[in-house]
């Protein structure tokens, strides 16, 4: 099965630039121009030099990516050496060749970039080749067979000396001529397009054997995957009855498998045992016993050149990379040797992460499997810096400060920021802000990456500045003598700006009035006037809060003087104050509020001490009267009690919360007098929404500004606030695990039905039952897709997703989301659903080959194990494979009452041609002639339709014979799947890709021989 990894080799290079923008007081809005696609640095890519492997992959090395780049086969290339994603650019090995690649990079910022790359697949040598020494009598009356096995093409055999054996190339089977001795055996394999010549030397030896006497040959041989021997009796008596076990006894780690009834050995691995096998002859010879052993050695196998090449890749910190490994025969292991900065392996999956932007030498050594030798190959990783990921458009807010300096941050920087623009609220310097004025400034920002991003594409950055409350305004009350054309000075401080001078009724002008121009109070005539001060809203400052003072004017030559009037403060709970000091009276002195000049419910005042107790906040007069006496005339003289407005004590305040989709977030209110209202600082982007008496519904996630106007009253002055909080990302809520059954069907593929996605998910296959999970399933890492490959009964699979931050969501870890069960398929969705129950089935093809709709097929199996024939089934019958097959009885067998399983071995050959040659009168001349085609290539008729017929060949019914009491069925235990498929034209995409041309759904049907 091929398993492709897709990677991404990218080089991204952004041009910084900046686009207009002002603050909130600028006079004009930036002109929008058409964008210009910008140059960029060319795109190029290095030739690849590949030898060819079954299977293999290959990454390109392409660099100055800046975006979506598209592969394809050169026109007029040759098209059957290699197949390359158009998307990834991941390339599988087809054949030896050479081709053309042509790669577009196309972006919708930067000029359209194109180049081509050579790809080169040199023949590989063939270290599948076996043929190991043999042992032979000089007499035998059994076949004795010249195997060997993986030859690619046509073989030539040479014996040296001549004259010592005899050897049929038709049957495979080798006699010696009687003379004992020793000949060299040379095998040469010419080789086919993908494999050099390759030859392979052994030696035969002819030993001189009394007739009688059981003997076996030594069986020697190298290690392959599915390696099955026969004994080799080489002297003995002909019949009786033969058995066989290891004399090495109950070793914990057996090297092979031993059948005590008919000696065949299934190898395990490496190593060597001995085989005891003993002979009961018959009543000819009294019933006899012979006894003898042989050894047999496996040595390490062949095996191809491991092949790892460099590889140029984007640093990514939550991808691991999975380098293209070919020729590997077990799960591989790296080790970096150097640039440790760049790359390390991952404790968990053995896979590379990438630490950061550099290079690194890799060493991968494959030396799990102790049945083949170990190797190990260096290779380079050159980690470039990744495209940026993207810096949200944003938002910052500030309050107005002179030369007040700011550096602000964004979602989504990695690095430093870089900000422009034409504003006269901020000046800019590099990351750096220096407040000039409230407004809004629309900038420009690029992150330039750190070390491991390339910069990122320009975003807005709106800016706003707020104006600050401006210093307290303090006003003092002026007291004079009335005087003609006399102005009064009054004490102003915080009077920065414009001030605005109210008079609080219009009876107050009469006794004086302001002069703005002067600054002062003109004096009209005696009493007391009420004015309010306000500093008004300036370009940075907000106005500020209304101050009332009183202007008392005394008439002239009056002996009776008080010491000022008399300011406070409103505080709650009536609290009582002493009246101001006074001069110059007699002693007789009484206290009396002057109702028509006060405002109702500010004080009372005692008619004897003058204490004074406050009420509300507001302005009344009190008369003090001196009675006189002999020596002075009675006299009466005002002071005015002012009792201000106390400022507004309300805080409202919002606690920090996460996203909830019906979230409402509740104010919290401390001394609130009086009413307020709510207001949004940017209700359309906003992240909340008001909802009444300051209630926010939540929208969104980040930063919320409140402003709240509490309203003036009658003791406590009206009073403006911001309140500020948080909306965080809510934890992913997760996926619910589910089961799911899926019916096998080939090269099918499946989505499975997943709630909603908040972010980009990433998918991943594992199986809790342990094996290699790409054997059975894979599925897109990005998208979900399943793709099913293979089905083993008890086999279970889980498929884990993990799912990046959303605006509303945080990220979430990888988790299982579904159990996956895939099931064979049910009668009747096959093209055709066959039963064996013959030793031998031929089965032709239903494709009509006379369209030449598709090249030659490709043969897969699914639902059982295969491996190769022993050497004496290869040479008995030719190509094929061996499928071991599970079957149980259709009964319960004898006294236990229970059901058997057992093992049947199957032999599938593959015969196609022309028409002509291949046919129906014909196959039984193709069969004994082992004229079968190799199991994977197939062939095609060029010059005619083509006829394609499959043999099912029942092999080894040994396991189910030893019931001889039972003469029912065997049944499959679970049916097997053979599909054919071929490279046709897409209509959907128009491309050649894979499709599916017929299956059939097969079962078994046995009984003993």
């Amino acid at each position: 099965m091929n398993i492709k990894i897709k990677a991404a080799l990218v080089l991204l290079a952004l041009l910084l630039f900046g686009c207009g923008g002002g603050g909130g007081a600028s006079d004009s809005e930036p002109v929008q121009t058409p964008q210009v696609k910008q140059e960029r640095e060319a795109l190029s890519a290095q030739d690849l030099f590949l030898t060819f492997s079954e299977q293999g992959i290959a990454y390109p090395r392409v660099s100055h990516r800046v975006g979506n780049t598209e592969y394809r086969i050169s026109a007029g290339e040759p098209e059957d050496v290699i197949e390359i994603d158009p998307k990834s650019g991941v390339i599988s090995i087809l054949a030896a060749g050479e081709t053309q690649i042509t790669v577009v990079d196309s972006s919708s910022d930067y000029k359209t970039s194109s180049t081509t790359f050579k790809v080169v697949v040199k023949q590989a040598e063939n270290k599948e080749l076996s043929f190991s020494d043999i042992t032979i009598p000089t007499v035998s009356n059994q076949n004795i067979y010249l195997a060997f096995l993986g030859e690619k093409g046509e073989v030539s055999i040479d014996f040296q000396p001549e004259g010592l054996v005899r050897f049929d190339p038709a049957t495979g089977t080798i006699v010696a001529e009687g003379i004992p001795g020793e000949v060299e055996v040379t095998i040469t394999d010419k080789g086919d397009r993908n494999y050099v010549e390759t030859t392979k030397s052994a030696k035969i030896t002819i030993e001189a054997v009394e007739p009688d006497t059981l003997e076996f040959s030594p069986l020697e041989r190298p290690y392959q995957t599915g390696l099955a021997l026969n004994p080799v009796r080489i002297s003995g008596s002909e019949g009786g009855h033969f058995h066989y076990e290891l004399i090495d006894g109950e070793n914990a780690d057996p090297i092979m498998t031993l059948n005590e009834d008919t000696g065949l050995m299934t190898v395990l691995r490496v190593g060597e045992a001995t085989v005891r096998a003993t002979q009961t002859l018959g009543s000819e010879f009294n019933y006899a016993k012979q006894e003898t052993s042989f050894t047999v050695r496996i040595e390490l196998g062949q095996r191809p050149d491991l092949e790892v090449p460099d590889a140029v890749v984007l640093f990514d910190s939550e991808q691991l990379f999975s380098p293209a490994v070919n020729n590997s025969v077990a799960p591989v292991h790296f080790e970096v040797l150097n640039g440790d900065d760049a790359v390390e392996v991952d404790a968990q999956t053995g896979l590379l992460r990438l630490l950061g932007v550099g290079q690194a030498k890799v060493k991968a050594v494959d030396d799990l499997d102790t049945n083949f030798a170990a190797d190990e190959r260096l290779f380079t990783v050159m980690v470039n810096p990744a495209i940026h990921p993207g810096v949200d458009a944003g938002e910052v807010t500030y309050t107005y400060a002179n030369d007040g300096k700011v550096t602000p941050s964004m979602k989504g920087q990695l690095g430093k920021l870089t900000l422009s623009g034409d504003t006269n609220v901020v000046s800019l310097e590099g990351n750096t802000l220096t407040i000039l004025r409230a407004g809004t400034a629309k900038l420009t920002a690029v992150d330039d990456g750190g070390e491991n991003y390339l910069p990122s594409k320009p975003v807005s950055l709106t800016v706003n500045v707020l104006k600050a409350p401006g210093p307290d305004l303090l006003v003092g009350n002026v007291k004079a003598t009335y005087l003609p054309n006399h102005c009064e000075d009054v004490a102003v401080e915080g009077g920065v700006g414009t001030l605005l001078v109210t008079p609080v009724s219009s009876n107050d002008n009469n006794i004086a009035e302001y002069d703005v121009q002067n600054k002062c109070f003109q004096l009209k005539r005696s009493g007391i006037a009420n004015f309010t001060f306000v500093r008004e809203e300036s370009e940075n400052y907000l106005a500020s809060e209304p101050k009332r003072m009183s202007v008392v004017v005394n008439p002239a030559d009056s002996r009776l003087s008080v010491d000022g009037d008399l300011t406070r403060t409103f505080v709650e709970g009536q609290p009582t104050v002493h009246s101001p000091a006074i001069g110059g009276g007699t002693g007789n002195i009484s206290y009396m509020l002057v109702g028509e000049k006060s405002e109702s419910d500010v004080i009372t005042v005692d008619k004897s001490s003058g204490d004074i107790t406050i009420l509300n906040a507001g302005h009344a007069v009190v008369e003090i009267t001196d009675l006189g006496n002999d020596k002075y005339s009675p006299a009466t003289i005002p002071f005015a009690v002012t009792i201000e407005k106390a400022v507004n004590p309300v805080s409202i305040s919002y606690e920090n919360t996460t996203y909830s989709p019906d979230g409402v977030i509740t104010p919290i209110f401390n001394n609130l007098k009086g009413d307020i209202t709510f207001r949004l600082n940017d209700p359309d982007t906003s992240p909340v929404k008001l909802v009444g008496k300051g209630n926010l519904s939540i929208r969104s996630t980040g930063t919320f500004h409140v402003y709240f106007d509490a309203a003036e009253t009658r003791n406590y002055q009206s009073v403006s606030g911001l309140a500020t909080a948080f909306i965080d990302l809510a934890d992913n809520p997760g996926i619910a695990l589910r089961y799911d059954r899926l019916e096998y069907a080939p090269l099918k593929k499946v989505t499975l039905d997943l709630p909603t996605a908040y972010g980009a998910r990433t998918y991943s296959m594992e199986s809790p039952t342990g094996g290699w999970v790409g054997d059975y399933l894979r599925v897109q890492a990005d998208s979900g897709e399943i793709s099913l490959l293979d089905y083993a009964p008890k086999k279970a699979f889980s498929l884990w997703v993990s799912e990046q931050p959303s605006d509303l969501y945080k990220y979430m870890e990888p988790q299982p989301v579904s159990y996956i069960t895939v099931e064979p398929p049910a009668k009747g969705k096959a093209n055709r659903d066959l039963i064996i129950s013959e030793s031998l089935t031929v089965m032709k093809s239903s494709v009509d080959y006379n369209d030449k709709t598709f090249e030659k097929t490709k043969l897969y199996i699914a639902g059982t194990e295969f491996g190769h024939p022993t050497r004496e089934e290869f040479g008995q019958y030719g190509n094929g494979v061996v499928l071991p097959v599970e079957v149980l009885s259709y009964e319960l067998i004898g006294n236990t009452g229970a059901q058997y399983q057992r093992t049947v071995r199957l032999y599938v050959q593959r015969y196609e041609g022309c028409t002509s040659n291949v046919n129906e009168s014909n196959l039984d001349n193709l069969i004994e002639q082992k004229k079968a085609v190799n199991f994977y290539d197939g062939t095609q008729c060029d010059d005619g339709p083509t006829s394609l017929f499959l043999t099912y060949r029942v092999l080894d019914k040994s396991e189910i014979n030893r019931f001889n009491s039972y003469d029912g069925e065997w049944e499959t235990l679970q049916p097997f799947v053979v599909y054919r498929s071929a490279n046709m034209l897409s209509e959907e995409t128009g491309r050649k890709e894979e499709q599916l041309v017929e299956w059939d759904r097969i079962e078994l049907k046995l009984t003993r021989d």
